[in-house]
């Protein structure tokens, strides 16, 4: 009975340690695209190049929030929106619009800010 009684401790004291490690890999697991930091900032650029042509060609819409978050919705497209990177650069520049929908005018300023680049 009492053999019984340690091995149960000890497999699951083992179950437990297999799990803490599971989930401190997955939290600390770089991302994919982070190993090739040149495509995910490259991609950045691009992306935040589309929203500012967007918002060069239309005049006077540089400090208008709503315009901003409509130039972040259309430029994910393509290629950005399969890899899915896209969507972490939108949340990133619509976190903070009131700085970005300037900063976006020098788009790898705007990517460095996000911490993309």
């Amino acid at each position: 009975m009492r053999t019984s009684i340690i091995s149960v401790a000890i497999t699951t004291l083992c179950l437990f340690l297999a799990g803490c490690g599971i989930v401190l890999y997955n939290h600390t697991r770089v991302p994919p695209e982070a190993m090739d930091r040149h495509a995910y900032c490259a991609d950045c650029i691009n992306y935040a190049s589309r929203m500012d042509d967007m918002i060069r060609r239309t005049d006077g819409v540089r400090g208008n929030k709503q315009f901003f978050r409509y130039a972040s919705d259309v430029s994910c497209r393509g290629r950005l929106l399969i890899s899915k990177r896209c969507l972490r650069y939108r949340q990133a520049f619509l976190d903070n619009p009131e700085k970005f929908m300037f900063d976006i005018e020098v788009p790898s300023q705007a990517c460095i800010a996000i911490k993309a680049c």
